[in-house]
């Protein structure tokens, strides 16, 4: 086998790997999508127990006691900022949003963004106080709306750096030598 044999060879290997790996990748995104509609559905779809309050209902039953003071509003800000927060992520997920329509794609992240820090979070830790399960299943709860919390800045922070500079980030960078004649053309 020549090496121009070898790297043609290879290079259809690299190539299958590559087909295959976008395969995986949109299969993944298909059954993330998937997930997260069956989801909101579900949640949406046992509104009806929740509004008026149904305590014969799975999630209420017990909860009676207590469902009236400062966790009845948890609860609500929950059930409406979680289907929301997850159907904006799933938006902002897609790429071609991103690209096709950048200004907005900006305006939902900051509104997710204040869905989850300003409501999601804090209605998950006060409702994790509550929890029926135990003390353990309680500190699990509440990791998990702090984790939530935490993960969005996060994740804000790491998008900022790359697309902060807008459009010039895609510009390549002029040679030295192109800089100084360009700062001679400008000099009076």
């Amino acid at each position: 086998m020549t090496r121009s044999h070898f790297t043609a060879a290879l290079s259809g290997v690299f190539s299958m790997k590559k087909i295959r790996t976008n395969a995986l990748q949109q299969l993944a995104v298909f059954l993330t999508c998937a997930l997260v509609l069956k989801i909101t559905l579900n949640v949406i779809v046992s509104y009806r127990d929740y509004l008026p309050p149904n305590f014969d209902s799975d999630f209420l039953r017990g909860r009676q006691l207590y469902f009236f003071g400062s966790y009845r509003w948890a609860f609500y800000m929950h059930i409406a900022a979680g289907p929301c927060s997850l159907v904006l992520g799933m938006i902002l997920l897609s790429e071609q949003f991103r690209l096709r329509f950048s200004c907005w794609h900006r305006r939902l992240g900051r509104i997710q963004t204040a869905v989850i820090l300003l409501l999601l979070t804090p209605s998950g830790l006060w409702m994790a106080f509550y929890s029926h399960t135990g003390a353990i299943a309680g500190s699990g709860f509440a990791a998990l709306a702090v984790g939530t919390g935490v993960c969005r800045p996060c994740a804000r922070a790491r998008t900022r750096p790359r697309f902060s500079t807008g459009i010039r980030h895609r510009r390549p960078v002029a040679s030295s030598s192109e800089r100084i004649d360009q700062k001679t053309i400008r000099s009076p």
